[in-house]
């Protein structure tokens, strides 16, 4: 309940309001850190909420952790 994810949760919603409004396609793509590409990534936790968050907003939500699962950090950069 951090004040600025209090605002950020306020912004996707204001944002999926006006995509509504103006029938434009909402979508969040959530993009990793590129570190520890697995099951035990450092942020999945965090890109979870985002994604709840993002879904309660009316958005699509696209998480690119799966795509990069299991690659070498090193080669992606």
């Amino acid at each position: 309940d951090a004040p600025g994810w209090r605002r950020a949760q306020r912004a996707l919603e204001a944002l999926g309001e006006r995509c509504r409004e103006r029938s434009i396609a909402f979508v969040v793509a959530l993009y990793p850190i590129l570190v520890q590409l697995d099951e035990q990534h450092p942020l999945a936790d965090v890109h979870a909420l985002v994604a709840r968050a993002a879904r309660a907003a009316g958005a699509q939500v696209v998480d690119l952790l799966p795509a990069f699962a299991g690659g070498e950090p090193e080669e992606l950069w």
